[in-house]
């Protein structure tokens, strides 16, 4: 009777560990956390205030390097800012899974004239994926007064 009640505990224990690390798998706590994204894009706005209709350009630069002006331009480094063009003076750039604490952003005219330029400390935002596997990130607008 003792060795059938030694069993019978010894399965309850089996048991309740099985359920317990089926929780932790299925929680995405811990072994077997399955991330699907394998990357992402970091996307951040400048908004132009003033006369937008003298910006040709905005570049914003990161410590990585400067976001080209030239769009026949090829950009070696992805983690340099990539414009995505202008909507009625707010400007997007992707920053592929980079989050730079700081950037400077410059407002150019045509002939390449520095309009408006500023230094802007920026607080990420992640806007997707999962806190144990990451995601894409956003920063509050970047303003740019001309």
């Amino acid at each position: 009777m003792n060795r059938m009640k030694r069993a019978v505990a010894a399965r309850g224990a089996g048991v309740g560990f099985l359920v317990l690390a089926a929780s932790v798998v299925m929680s995405g706590c811990g072994i077997g956390t399955t991330c699907s994204a394998v990357g992402w894009i970091n996307t951040m706005t400048v908004e132009v205030s003033g006369d937008a209709s003298r910006v040709a350009d905005v570049q914003v630069c990161t410590p990585a390097g400067c976001s080209p002006t030239d769009p026949a331009e090829l950009l070696s480094d992805p983690s340099i800012p990539a414009p995505q063009g202008d909507r009625g003076g707010t400007w997007t750039f992707s920053l592929d899974m980079s989050v730079p604490e700081s950037v400077t952003v410059r407002a150019l005219s045509a002939e390449g004239e520095v309009l408006a330029e500023t230094d802007a400390a920026l607080k990420w935002q992640r806007v997707g994926g999962s806190d144990q596997c990451g995601g894409p990130a956003e920063t509050a607008p970047v303003r740019l007064v001309l």
